[in-house]
Order: structure tokens, then C-alpha cells, then sequence
């Protein structure tokens, strides 16, 4: 019940809106940190498998995290 009334008032489901606020703030991070290493980023936005994180932003964003600071540094 929780996802269909959260779905309905958000549009998308708990755990994706979730998610997606902690790939927001990793993108953030990853701009405004620029020599923070990728794997504590991945665990500062709460992922525990730096690989998790990557293909998760990946998904997202459509560029690997690396690249992603790269063209936007």
C-alpha cells in the first residue's frame, strides 16, 4: 500500500524516488569534490559495492561516474 499511495501522489515507486535523490546527491559530489575517490562517494550516498554504485549512475545519468566528473569538471 505504501508504494501504490506514494506511486500515486509521486508517480514513481518509494525505493526508485529513493534512489534517485542518492544518485542526485553522488552527482553533486562527485562536482563539487572532485578528488574524493569514487568508492567513497558510492558509500557517503550509502551504497556498500562501489560496483553497485557505478552501474546504478550509469543507468541513471547514461555515463560511468569517472567520465561523468571528467566532462563535467
Amino acid at each position: 500500500r505504501l508504494n501504490e499511495g506514494f506511486r500515486a501522489l509521486y508517480g514513481t515507486t518509494a525505493f526508485d524516488y529513493l534512489r534517485d535523490m542518492r544518485l542526485d546527491a553522488a552527482r553533486s559530489l562527485l562536482g563539487d569534490t572532485p578528488s574524493l575517490p569514487l568508492k567513497q562517494v558510492a558509500w557517503q550516498v550509502g551504497y556498500n559495492h562501489p560496483t553497485n554504485f557505478i552501474n546504478a549512475y550509469r543507468k541513471r545519468f547514461g555515463v560511468p561516474p569517472a567520465r561523468d566528473r571528467r566532462t563535467r569538471g
